[in-house]
């Protein structure tokens, strides 16, 4: 159950005073609960070191490591979604919850919660890629270029070369006040 005290709070319920606190927690199991997917993410960097996991709740995304430089490469599905190549400044994996994150202010699209897709955005590339695809594993490599990747916007690894990221079965449960829409905030952004 969060509580929105900042400014856009998507996946937060506003609450305005303690007393409403109190009354929405006494009826508790008035409360809607929905439950949503994490995203797994196998990290390889250069130099044949081993592959390394990470969870993201909204999104994994890999950047150019220097301002100046650029990565290329590729991104491809397991179904429903062939090769793309890439160059540029990076790249977006994100989840419905996370669409409306890094993905929305780079352009990408919004999704709704529970749906079972992911939404890719690149991020300055010559060739824009902007795509909901259904829910299945990804695998990006890199051809040039030095690539630092992040999940929730916090670094993990330099030097990428290759990950894969794929729906986890590791879940979040989010509790939301009765007559609250949640939705309805995410897509008025």
């Amino acid at each position: 159950f969060g509580i929105n005290r900042g400014t856009s709070g998507f996946l937060l319920n506003q609450i305005d005073s303690a007393a409403e606190l109190a009354k929405v927690f006494l009826n508790f199991s008035a409360c809607k609960l929905i439950k949503l997917n994490m995203l797994q993410g196998d990290f390889m960097a250069s130099g044949r070191r081993p592959v390394k996991s990470f969870y993201a709740f909204n999104d994994f995304y890999i950047k150019a490591t220097h301002g100046n430089d650029r990565i290329v490469g590729a991104i491809r599905g397991a179904k429903n979604f062939p090769k793309h190549e890439f160059d540029g400044d990076g790249l977006i994996i994100s989840t419905p919850q996370g669409s409306t994150a890094y993905n929305y202010a780079a352009g990408g699209a919004i999704i709704s919660l529970g749906a079972n897709q992911l939404a890719i955005k690149s991020i300055c590339t010559k060739k824009s890629l902007r795509a909901v695809i259904p829910n299945q594993a990804i695998t990006v490599e890199i051809e040039r270029g030095r690539a630092t990747a992040y999940a929730d916007h916090g670094k993990i690894m330099n030097g990428v070369k290759k990950f894969k990221v794929k729906p986890s079965q590791e879940t979040v449960r989010l509790a939301f006040k009765p007559g609250y829409d949640f939705e309805f905030k995410r897509w008025h952004v």
